[in-house]
């Protein structure tokens, strides 16, 4: 049953049904693939799968996982409400919090969080737990500030508490960011470099105005207070251009801007006999034979 929209189309008479019908299928074509490849089945906790369909599946199971995220965020935004949506969205930027704003007001707890050996996602073992003295005495930071900025981190599916509220564990979330270099530094450079920018768009849009397109009249001159172009000024420092690298690294290697989605996405072969593609990218393809084949068939 459905109503019969201003725009001329139709909504089911009962989202809420329709969206969870939607789930449930999409979830069983996702679970009866997982089981019948031998692959894990997606988890929390800490030993949990961190990418539950693989690059190499085929693309009806790759658009269930799409068709079921949709749904089970449009499933969410209709249950809470707009007035209860926008504090959850809220709530989406605390890892950026965990970051910046220790980083900003509380430079130890950033660095407790972030420098290692204190960081505070490996010292959290990959199995089994740590009790919040023993993390905070590893960490050199007070326990009360700890555990106050790992518990709004919690909200985010970073880390578990334990039942006894004295003990935490990783959660598959923070277990990755402590195995994975790359996925570290993305996160670090999102949440230390990124979100600082982001705040000051509006200050550089007043201050250069909007024409302006000049290297070193941006965001990012704004938040870090310097007159150098973006790469000139991260490359005085060692430590800035190795995590850039590995943020590079793995935006490189996520399933997002995967090389197939480019060869897939466009008629190459409609390209006339003699044309010219030109790459603008930062960086060349890993496989760029994916091109060639692609023209050539």
């Amino acid at each position: 049953m459905s109503a019969e929209q201003p725009n001329g189309l139709s909504e089911p008479a009962f989202p809420l049904e329709e969206l969870s019908w939607k789930i449930t299928k999409n979830a069983s074509v996702l679970s009866q693939y997982l089981g019948a490849n031998n692959l894990p089945q997606p988890s929390l906790d800490g030993d949990g799968p961190s990418t539950v369909v693989p690059k190499d599946a085929p693309q009806h199971i790759r658009q269930s996982q799409q068709h079921l995220i949709s749904a089970s965020l449009e499933l969410l935004q209709l249950a809470v409400g707009p007035s209860e949506y926008l504090p959850n969205l809220a709530l989406g930027v605390t890892m950026t919090r965990l970051y910046f704003i220790t980083y900003k007001h509380d430079e130890l707890m950033f660095k407790s969080f972030n420098t290692s050996p204190y960081n505070i996602f490996r010292l959290v073992p990959l199995s089994g737990t740590i009790s919040y003295g023993d993390l905070a005495t590893a960490a050199h930071v007070p326990e009360q500030r700890l555990k106050s900025v790992v518990r709004m981190a919690m909200t985010d599916a970073l880390f578990r508490e334990q039942s006894d509220g004295k003990h935490i564990s990783h959660s598959a979330t923070s277990a990755l960011l402590a195995r994975n270099e790359d996925i570290h530094a993305w996160a670090s450079y999102i949440c230390a470099r990124s979100a600082p920018m982001a705040m000051q768009f509006a200050a550089a849009h007043k201050r250069w105005g909007p024409e302006t397109v000049r290297d070193n009249e941006t965001a990012y001159n704004v938040a870090f207070n310097t007159d150098l172009p973006f790469f000139k000024h991260i490359g005085r420092d060692e430590a800035t251009m190795s995590e850039f690298a590995g943020y590079m690294r793995n935006v490189r290697n996520s399933d997002g801007v995967d090389i197939r989605h480019l060869v897939a996405g466009f008629a190459w072969k409609d390209i006339p006999e003699g044309g010219v593609v030109v790459d603008v990218r930062a960086f060349f393809p890993r496989n760029p034979e994916a091109f060639v084949c692609e023209r050539l068939d």
